[in-house]
């Protein structure tokens, strides 16, 4: 679950940065509050660790909410203004679909005492 805290923190980064890119590129305000929300869902999630299966559910659902917020900002960004600032936040949605699947995937996991870090599948 290292991993994946790992990896949605990254994905703040890379939604923040497309975000403020595409802001700077004259996109619409409208535009970008579904991101906004869909990274403070994972700004949320971020810091805590997920060892039990409704954390970890917690989790996928940020993802979730994430990964949509991220597209409904996509195509509103490019159906205001279609350029290539905006049409850059597509990246975003695709990295919010492999975060959900991950955490869906790992949502069932549960921890084996003894092993630290070690999940049994």
């Amino acid at each position: 679950m290292g991993l994946l805290r790992a990896a949605c923190m990254l994905a703040i980064l890379v939604s923040a940065a497309i975000g403020f890119r595409s802001y700077n590129a004259g996109s619409q305000i409208v535009a970008l509050i579904p991101l906004a929300i869909g990274i403070a869902a994972l700004i949320a999630i971020a810091p805590f660790a997920a060892y039990t299966r409704t954390s970890r559910t917690r989790v996928m659902r940020a993802c979730i909410l994430y990964t949509i917020g991220s597209g409904i900002s996509f195509v509103l960004a490019v159906a205001l203004d279609p350029t290539v600032p905006n049409l850059m936040t597509l990246v975003l949605p695709v990295l919010g679909a492999a975060l959900s699947v991950w955490a869906y995937r790992t949502r069932g996991r549960h921890r084996v005492v003894g092993f630290a870090n070690y999940y049994r599948g």
